[in-house]
């Protein structure tokens, strides 16, 4: 079984993507922290009891890192072509335990584990070579917290409610599949479209609105 955990927008900068939120949504995105083994920052908005909204970015402040990072945040070229195209919410993750039974058989789609930190804070994600999601975002990361651990717990709650992501891709159908076969959970509606992309709806204190 997975469980939509959080929905992602890979900014060129934290200050472009906190700025775009603002606009869409109407608040302003809660600071969140850095990620070492990464080199990434974020903001991070609560839209429900277990799901939330993260604005990361490559945070110029860490140690230079070789390889691929998550969201594809290594290729900055390819991120800020993506950001101006407009496609600003651009992947989802989804949460599982234990990984490795979800990843069996799966690791050309999800990836391989990986450790991750911040502080006391510990975590486990599913990542590929190329540090991007299958079927251009169609499919989710995978991530493994410890047991009991709501990220959402610590999270100011601003008003904002997710009722809906959609995703359309030209091969929904096999997406769809795979997810089924995962026993996804959440309110994820699954589309046939001309490309990979995402939206959702979110209930604010000012009316619904849309990323």
């Amino acid at each position: 079984m997975i469980r939509l955990d959080h929905l992602v927008i890979p900014a060129p900068s934290l200050e472009d993507g906190v700025a775009y939120v603002k606009e869409a949504l109407g608040v302003d995105v809660p600071a969140g922290g850095k990620h070492p083994t990464m080199g990434t920052h974020n903001h991070v908005l609560r839209l429900g009891p277990d799901v939330y909204l993260e604005v990361i970015a490559v945070d110029p402040d860490a140690p230079r890192r070789d390889g691929a990072r998550w969201f594809g945040l290594h290729d900055q070229e390819t991120t800020r072509r993506l950001w101006d195209e407009g496609r600003r919410l651009a992947y989802w993750v989804a949460s599982t335990s234990p990984m490795e039974q979800v990843l069996k058989g799966r690791e050309a789609l999800f990836g391989v584990p990986s450790e991750h930190y911040r502080g006391e804070s510990h975590w486990r994600f599913g990542l590929r070579p190329d540090g991007l999601p299958a079927m251009g975002g169609a499919l989710p990361y995978l991530i493994e917290r410890p047991e009991g651990t709501v990220r959402t717990a610590a999270m100011p709650d601003l008003g904002c409610r997710l009722t809906r992501l959609v995703v359309e891709h030209p091969e929904a159908e096999r997406a769809r599949a795979t997810l089924a076969a995962l026993t996804l959970l959440g309110p994820v509606e699954l589309r046939e479209g001309k490309a990979a992309r995402i939206w959702a709806e979110v209930a604010t204190v000012t009316g619904v609105r849309t990323l």
